[in-house]
């Protein structure tokens, strides 16, 4: 308790057994002091509290700083399936990275890739040709990850 709350905790009592006395009240200054302390006391604390909350700002993102996180997310779970492959001999990756640029090819350049390869290897990059022919070696390294990623996002 500070000087200056001590000195208005002792004023109230003070006012408060005088009050009481005039009107007859016959108080008991122990008590009546007891209870302005113990109301002192929840004023002051309470006040502290109140003055030691701050302000919760959520912060703003930036836009495509959601996009940027989500992708953050793809890339890290792409890592984790190729290094899933790289340890079990698996090439489920290259089977999605394929779905992907058949789907690449259908939708923005109207070419389906069984139907049609001669148009289709027009239009891929040496890394995406060697990832759609199934007889090259599996993807492996995250260098080849990424160089397959932006080809795919140029298609």
């Amino acid at each position: 308790m500070t000087k200056r709350l001590a000195a208005i905790t002792l004023g109230v009592w003070i006012s408060g057994v005088v009050m009481l006395l005039v009107a007859n009240a016959r108080p008991d200054a122990l008590a009546v002091g007891a209870v302005v302390v113990v109301a002192a006391v929840g004023a002051s604390v309470l006040r502290s509290a109140l003055a030691s909350v701050e302000t919760l700002v959520w912060p703003v993102h930036p836009e495509g700083e959601r996009e940027r996180r989500l992708e953050d997310r793809m890339e890290i779970t792409l890592k984790n399936e190729l290094n899933a492959a790289r340890r079990s001999g698996s090439r489920s990756l290259e089977v999605k990275l394929i779905a992907v640029v058949d789907e690449r090819l259908a939708t923005r350049h109207r070419i389906d890739r069984q139907q049609d390869p001669v148009a289709a290897d027009e239009l891929l990059d040496p890394s995406l040709r060697s990832l759609v022919d199934t007889s090259s070696a599996p993807v492996s390294t995250l260098i080849e990850l990424r160089r397959v990623l932006d080809s795919i996002e140029d298609l």
